[in-house]
């Protein structure tokens, strides 16, 4: 996902990322790649975790300092794929994440679909296959399917935060942010789920 560095408080390193798909994210500095320094309008690469209380806000992770065009060619490759599949379904698909994704791609990439009844092999950049699970998981699986989504994610960080207790304090890293659970940096797993993205998409997709 992309998105844009708002409201940064750099006193207590925490503020929010206004993404391209309209959702508003909180992150902490800890979860920023390599460290890096961020400041309000930069532009990031990163993943995220949907709370189950609607009242709190997604969680970003994985932060990382974007130069947008680093990410034109997987908005290519999903851009041509989205446009095969039927319009009652794009539709679903936020306008505003659509444009962006139009908007920031590498137009000179030439990428061809070839692969309908068996989207497996489909040849795409991983980054691509990341970009498919979060269409898929926000705008496209049913309600029990997004549920079961993000209980699997929810489980597997937990069980990824446990590990990581040995060498992330979330007492200290957290001290500042009393509405969102307490965390370490991990990244969201989606393989173990892929492989309906897949089915999905195999199902839909129009010649």
């Amino acid at each position: 996902m992309l998105g844009k560095v708002v409201n940064y408080d750099e006193v207590n390193e925490l503020g929010y990322i206004e993404g391209y798909d309209e959702t508003m994210y909180f992150f902490h500095q800890i979860n920023v790649k390599k460290n890096e320094k961020l400041k309000n309008g930069d532009i990031v690469s990163f993943s995220y975790l949907l709370e189950e209380n609607e009242d709190q806000l997604p969680y970003a992770i994985n932060i990382e300092k974007e130069i947008v065009k680093k990410r034109s060619k997987p908005y290519k490759e999903l851009y041509e794929i989205l446009n095969y599949i039927p319009e009652h379904e794009k539709e679903k698909i936020s306008k505003q994440f659509l444009k962006n994704i139009k908007d920031n791609m590498d137009t000179n990439y030439e990428y061809e679909v070839t692969h309908f009844e068996d989207f497996e092999n489909q040849e795409m950049l991983d980054e691509t296959r990341a970009l498919l699970a979060i269409v898929y998981r926000d705008y496209l699986a049913s309600p029990e399917e997004k549920d079961e989504i993000i209980k699997k994610e929810k489980a597997e960080f937990e069980t990824v935060e446990k590990e990581k207790q040995k060498k992330y304090n979330p007492d200290d890293i957290f001290k500042d942010r009393q509405t969102i659970d307490e965390r370490a940096l991990v990244e969201i797993k989606t393989e173990k789920w892929y492989e309906k993205v897949i089915n999905f998409f195999k199902k839909i997709l129009k010649k």
